[in-house]
């Protein structure tokens, strides 16, 4: 990273922290489930497993269907992705403004009206 001027050093940055976050709250929802690691319903388990939720009554939760975060996930990929393709897009024009300019000096040299000092 030290040869990126610091504008690239904060886009990479911040690109950085946004794909930390994104994976984070992806990994959320793996230790938000009740059931425990064997894969048996938590229904089954509530018999005595000495843990903490033994004998408390079953409250209602939220639940989020697959269908839900396929979808959340399809967004967030397209949200990603376009971003992507504006940065790009953003990039190429500069690239095209510095290759009009470098174009223009070199026409310029070639008719003898230097731009600068050689």
């Amino acid at each position: 990273m030290s040869n990126l001027v610091p504008g690239d050093r904060v886009r990479a940055r911040v690109a950085g922290a946004l794909l930390a976050a994104l994976l984070l709250a992806g990994a959320g929802g793996a230790f938000a489930s009740d059931e425990p690691a064997g894969g048996a319903p938590a229904a089954a388990s509530n018999a005595w497993s000495g843990g903490w939720k033994a004998g408390l009554e079953e409250q209602d939760r939220e639940v989020v269907s697959g269908d839900t975060m396929v979808v959340a996930a399809y967004g967030a990929m397209w949200v990603i992705v376009l971003l992507y393709v504006a940065r790009l897009a953003a990039e190429l024009r500069r690239l095209r403004r510095e290759t009009d300019e470098l174009r223009r000096q070199i026409e310029e040299a070639g008719t003898g009206r230097a731009a600068g000092p050689a």
